[in-house]
């Protein structure tokens, strides 16, 4: 994630994780017409951080996605 700050890193994967989400959750609910909004997000660092020891870096958002009178909820991880 290079020197991009976490605020940036949630920003520029934000579109992907809801798109995944929305097509995910268009297809769960049959509804092509379902819209998405972002609940929350997070960015995690590993469990171990450590110069000899790289753990991955991720980010996680909770999305909305609601439609045809049905809505659910999604957990993204980038």
């Amino acid at each position: 994630m290079g020197c991009a700050t976490q605020t940036q890193v949630l920003q520029s994967r934000q579109s992907g994780a809801v798109e995944t989400a929305l097509e995910r959750g268009r297809f769960d609910l049959d509804c092509p017409t379902a819209t998405a909004v972002v609940l929350s997000s997070d960015y995690i660092q590993p469990a171990i951080p450590g110069p000899w020891v790289g753990g991955l870096q991720r980010v996680e958002y909770t999305v909305g996605v609601e439609g045809c009178e049905k809505r659910t909820t999604y957990v993204v991880l980038c």
